[in-house]
C-alpha cells in the first residue's frame, strides 16, 4: 500500500535527525540509444521525497539517474545531491560526502528544468 508506506516513511524521517531519500532513474527507463519520453521520476517518487521533507528539514534527496530528470520538491528538501549512476562503491562515496570526508566538487554537464 503506498499511502501506507510513504506515511511509515515519514514518520521514521520524522524520529530522525536527519534523512535521506533515494531517487532515480533505472537502466531499464534509460540507456545508450534510448530515448526518454519525459523528464519526471513518477508520482511516487515525488510523494516520497516531499512526504520526508515534510517531516524532517534535513533531508537529503539523492538523484541516481543517467540524465536530467524533473525535481519539483526540490526546494522542500535540505539539500539536493545527483550522484548520477554510481556504480558498486556509489554507498562508500556517498558516506564520505554525507559525512564531510568528501566534498562532491563535481559540475553539471547537462541543464536541469
Amino acid at each position: 500500500d503506498v499511502t501506507a508506506s510513504l506515511a511509515e516513511a515519514a514518520r521514521a524521517a520524522g524520529a530522525a535527525d536527519a534523512a535521506v531519500v533515494v531517487v532515480g532513474t533505472t537502466e531499464h527507463g534509460e540507456s545508450e540509444g534510448y530515448d526518454r519520453t519525459g523528464l519526471a521520476l513518477g508520482a511516487t517518487q515525488d510523494a516520497l521525497v516531499r512526504a520526508v521533507a515534510a517531516a524532517n528539514p534535513r533531508t537529503v534527496a539523492v538523484v541516481n539517474s543517467g540524465g536530467p530528470v524533473e525535481l519539483p520538491w526540490r526546494e522542500q528538501a535540505g539539500a539536493v545531491l545527483l550522484a548520477w549512476f554510481p556504480g558498486q562503491e556509489g554507498g562508500g562515496g556517498l558516506a564520505d560526502v554525507l559525512f564531510g570526508h568528501a566534498e562532491p566538487g563535481g559540475r553539471l554537464p547537462t541543464t536541469w528544468p
